[in-house]
């Protein structure tokens, strides 16, 4: 059960870092 919540949050962290690249392009 950790495992998931780790993956989660890593996967919230990796789509913030997509969202703030795109915002910094434009």
């Amino acid at each position: 059960m950790m495992k998931e919540i780790v993956k989660a949050i890593f996967e919230v962290l990796v789509n913030g870092q997509a969202v703030v690249k795109e915002l910094n392009e434009l």
